[in-house]
């Protein structure tokens, strides 16, 4: 028999509609119909993604329809960055004023900042542990527990110092692998 080849081919799609410049992360849920973008001047936007339309189903194509504008920009012009859609928490997060910020995915509500992130500069999240982590200019990892209440949607588990701020990470349940310039460090939770 004849096998067949993995990965599937993508189907790529022309999009229209999108309307941001200067995007600095986007992130994608329910199943790719709704899109989040934010920019390098700090403007957060949803799109609802529509194949449904009359012009998607003559072109063949996605067409992005503007739904909610969460943020008109920042004062200081401090981008948006690192978006996550962690769907089983209903939360979109984010690097936003230099701060992990969390909003509601499906009411677009904020739901708070994590004040403690001041100049955060990376951010990774584990969603089926619940876990956030963030590193921030001080040379401080934080590790935070999503929560999920209204008032407090993280809590602060753990505050480390680290010899340098690294230049990637990713989590586990137990595990923080952190990227520095010359070696990668693993720390046990």
């Amino acid at each position: 028999g004849s096998a067949s080849a993995w990965p599937p081919p993508l189907d790529l799609q022309r999009v229209s509609g999108f309307r941001q410049t200067k995007v600095e992360s986007v992130a994608v849920a329910a199943n790719g119909t709704r899109l989040f973008a934010g920019t390098s001047e700090g403007v957060l936007v949803v799109y609802e993604c529509r194949s449904d339309t009359s012009e998607a189903i003559r072109t063949n194509s996605v067409e992005l329809v503007l739904i909610h504008t969460l943020r008109n920009g920042s004062r200081d012009k401090k981008p948006v960055s690192n978006l996550v859609a962690a769907e089983s928490w209903r939360a979109l997060i984010g690097i936003m004023d230099s701060c992990i910020t969390v909003y509601d995915m499906w009411t677009t509500r904020a739901l708070g900042q994590a004040t403690e992130t001041k100049h955060c500069q990376l951010m990774c999240i584990h969603e089926p542990s619940f876990q956030l982590c963030a590193v921030n200019k001080k040379k401080r990892l934080l590790v935070y527990r999503w929560h999920g209440d209204n008032t407090t949607p993280l809590l602060l588990q753990y505050d480390h110092a680290l010899p340098d701020i690294p230049l990637c990470m990713a989590c586990t349940a137990d595990t923080v692998v952190l990227g520095f310039k010359k070696m990668y460090v693993g720390m046990l939770g």
